[in-house]
């Protein structure tokens, strides 16, 4: 029976922080390691604060959601509140 064996991936500089401590080289060393150890699948874990940052406001009577500070609008469908674009 054929499996493929793969692992979990977070860069050995920075473990959860790597996206917002984001460095090149270093995962490229990582992936030249895992690849001598013969592993060719990985599994990888955008955090979405990293990639979406979101933060909620108050205004009079409603809540508004900043993804940037220039896109402000308010809450209201279940996927504003999931932050979803």
């Amino acid at each position: 029976m054929d499996f493929i064996l793969g692992c979990n991936y977070w860069a050995s500089n920075a473990g959860i922080q790597m996206w917002n401590r984001w460095d090149e080289e270093c995962v490229k060393r990582d992936l030249d390691l895992l690849a001598k150890a013969n592993i060719k699948v990985i599994r990888m874990f955008p955090l979405w604060p990293d990639f979406q940052p979101i933060e909620n406001y108050r205004s009079g009577h409603c809540k508004i959601r900043a993804i940037s500070r220039d896109a402000v609008r308010a809450i209201e469908t279940p996927e504003d509140l999931a932050g979803i674009d």
